[in-house]
């Protein structure tokens, strides 16, 4: 079975800035963006601050509230993480693991010349509309559940609609890598 599949439904618990953070949802992601975070983009480089914010928005219940002014051994570990780079830097990578697991939705064949135009709706609202249309979960439900499975329940939903989403699966990238080793020289 596709591992990005089983990390979408047992996730494991996620402590940065030794915080608890809850499961990464649709809500936290559509609050990153709208807060400019660096973690909403790929490959944007962040500092210190992004880091305690991000975390801040993925441990609230609701990210969608408010948030509150950082207690004191908040403020104690966000001048550690400033003033020692090697404690950023494991928060940072334990940070964006949370992000990878929370988020491994399915991977999907297909060529560079098939690329669709971009879309003008936002992707999180995609899925969450389409989640809302084509089943029984509550808009809160749908908001707050993780991002990877939100993801595969949207594409078995599309491949039931017609669609043909061809997922490329953990077992054919290994197939892949294996055939790629055989054929270098």
């Amino acid at each position: 079975m596709d591992e990005r599949f089983l990390h979408s439904w047992f996730l494991r618990q996620h402590t940065v800035l030794e915080r608890k953070l809850r499961p990464f949802s649709l809500a936290h992601r559509i609050v990153l963006e709208a807060v400019g975070s660096p973690f909403a983009t790929e490959d944007t480089p962040f500092a210190m601050s992004d880091l305690a914010v991000a975390v801040q928005i993925c441990s609230a219940p609701n990210p969608f509230l408010p948030l509150r002014r950082p207690r004191w051994m908040e403020r104690v570990r966000f001048w550690r993480g400033t003033l020692d780079p090697a404690y950023f830097r494991l928060e940072s990578q334990k940070f964006v693991h949370y992000l990878d697991e929370h988020s491994s939705g399915p991977k999907f064949w297909q060529p560079v010349e098939s690329l669709p135009f971009k879309e003008k709706i936002p992707w999180p609202l995609d899925v969450a509309a389409g989640l809302l249309r084509r089943t029984n979960l509550s808009e809160e439900q749908v908001w707050f559940m993780p991002v990877g499975k939100a993801l595969w329940y949207y594409t078995a939903l599309c491949k039931q609609d017609g669609a043909n989403p061809e997922v490329l699966t953990t077992e054919d990238e290994a197939l892949l890598d294996s055939l790629r080793k055989e054929m270098t020289p």
